[in-house]
């Protein structure tokens, strides 16, 4: 969520490379910069979206927001914090 231009999700794909991950950000400018980062890696996808409003579909096992989150309103926080409990399987982790 707000992956920008992927370099958090980087530091977690140096430790789990075999995990599909999907980057979710609002402007594509920054995803095609995420893009360049992870050029030549299959399991990593796309989708540009405003994760306040939707996530994306599908359950996750982990969900991390890369600083995305303090810069809702507390409405928006309590709503995407529903969404995101709905998207984790039992055991599912959420990073913030």
């Amino acid at each position: 969520m707000g992956a920008g231009t992927g370099l958090l999700s980087y530091f977690w794909y140096q430790h789990c490379s075999a995990s599909e991950y999907v980057l979710v950000n609002i402007a594509n400018d920054m995803l095609n910069v995420a893009r360049k980062r992870f050029v030549s890696i299959k399991n990593i996808s796309y989708e540009i979206s405003d994760h306040s409003a939707r996530l994306p579909a599908g359950e996750f096992d982990v969900i991390v927001p890369a600083l995305s989150i303090p810069h809702l309103e507390n409405e928006d926080k309590i709503k995407l914090f529903a969404q995101i409990y709905d998207k984790l399987p039992k055991g599912g982790l959420f990073v913030n």
